[in-house]
């Protein structure tokens, strides 16, 4: 009796694949989100209550002084008709106003509703990644991913059924404010989703290290390997940064691959550097690079193939998808970790790097380009350094820098204004 029950809990077991536990948290979110937007009207509600309370007190306490004053002063202090009149019609102009403000502030986009809304596209993000790799083996999972989810699972539903049963069932007199519910429901849905694309990327870093998974992909950091397909001219420029000098693969005769090894000039010509050479002036509101931009060169093809490797993967996601937001740990209070290889990209929200080149067309005017944030983190690579995101789409070679001051000193120097205009992610300051 005893084994049969230890086999039906086996059987049970594996039932529960990473799939279906990956649905029931996509579920979850969108409940989270739901529950969000009632707690939001409802402590709007309470708030708007509260104002109201105190705008009468404010009113009577006001009358109550305009009353004692009358008695204290009859035969001063009078209104005249034209006065009334004059103060009854600029008062609903003023609250108008105010009311126009308030609407305003209404319409604003909300942070904290995006970030529960965006949970569950993110989370299938991660399991569609590794089940592009790995198929059904990652789409069953282990042990280790199964318990972990379950665990996120019930830790996020315990806080949707607490929350529920404190607004529903005590309706007039709650334990906690909804204010109260809505930091724990933030706090939660956040916890949940991190840990548990941590989990299925974790999954899939143990399932690449088993005998019998698939070729392995290449280490983080690592250089790409010419493709097999596509464009076989494909070059690499390595930007050297600490010492202000670039070397490139295939680009020069005299130049040398990150291996050391010697390679004759492939693809287009070395764009001729400016000269003198603009020094890189930053300061605290924003980071600037002036120089004059080289000749203008008609819009090159996209490319066929694009190497995979050259980006990470969360990179890569921000390049295909506009409308994907920028995770948490790049905005404010964030630790500018990538969510997916945990590379640091030392960035600042709000803050950019400022780029002034001369106008193809218009000599002499001088055009200003902003470098934000989301730019630099769809560059970065996997383990660390970067990749120029207008190279890899539009040029023959590719640019691969280590910080980003290379990046950035790379756009000034190899890319003009029409080249920065095509990219959605460089901004223009007019």
């Amino acid at each position: 009796m005893k084994e049969q029950i230890e086999n039906t809990k086996g059987v049970l077991q594996d039932l529960v694949v990473v799939v279906s536990l990956v649905r029931t948290l996509t579920d979850s979110f969108g409940s989270a989100s739901d529950l969000y937007r009632k707690l939001k009207k409802k402590s709007k509600a309470i708030k708007k209550d509260i104002k109201e309370d105190i705008k009468e007190h404010i009113r009577e306490d006001i009358q109550e002084e305009i009353d004692q004053h009358h008695r204290e002063h009859p035969h001063h202090g009078r209104r005249s008709p034209d006065s009334d009149h004059e103060r009854g019609r600029h008062r609903p102009v003023r609250w108008r106003s105010r009311s126009r403000s308030r609407l305003r502030g209404d319409s604003s986009s909300d942070s904290d509703e995006e970030s529960i809304a965006t949970a569950p596209t993110l989370v299938r993000a991660e399991f569609d990644r590794g089940y592009h790799y790995l198929g059904e083996q990652y789409a069953m999972g282990d042990l280790i991913t199964r318990n972990q989810l379950q665990a996120q699972i019930i830790a996020l539903q315990q806080t949707l059924l607490y929350i529920y049963e404190d607004i529903m069932l005590n309706v007039d007199f709650p334990r906690h404010s909804p204010s109260y519910h809505l930091t724990q429901l933030i706090q939660t849905t956040r916890a949940t989703r991190t840990a548990s694309i941590e989990a299925l990327k974790v999954q899939y870093q143990r399932m690449l290290g088993a005998p019998d998974s698939r070729e392995l992909l290449p280490l983080p950091g690592a250089f790409p390997a010419s493709p097999t397909t596509g464009n076989g001219s494909h070059e690499v420029v390595v930007q050297r940064a600490l010492q202000g000098t670039a070397r490139s693969v295939g680009r020069s005769s005299d130049s040398s691959s990150a291996l050391g090894r010697s390679a004759s000039a492939i693809g287009r010509p070395e764009t001729p550097k400016p000269n003198p050479k603009p020094a890189l002036r930053r300061s605290w509101s924003s980071e600037s690079v002036s120089s004059v931009a080289t000749q203008p060169t008609p819009k090159p093809q996209p490319k066929p193939t694009r190497d995979s490797r050259l980006f990470c993967v969360y990179a890569r996601d921000l390049q295909s998808s506009h409308s994907l937001p920028l995770a948490d740990n790049f905005k404010p209070g964030g630790d500018n970790r990538c969510p997916f290889c945990h590379a640091d990209v030392p960035v600042r929200p709000n803050k950019a790097w400022e780029i002034v080149k001369e106008d193809d067309k218009k000599k002499g005017v001088d055009r200003t380009f902003l470098v934000g944030t989301r730019f630099l983190v769809k560059c970065h690579r996997e383990g660390g350094g970067y990749a120029c995101a207008l190279c890899a789409e539009y040029r023959e070679a590719d640019t691969v820098c280590t910080e980003v001051r290379a990046l950035v000193e790379h756009l000034w120097k190899e890319h003009t204004c029409a080249e920065l205009e095509w990219d959605g992610n460089i901004g223009e300051e007019k």
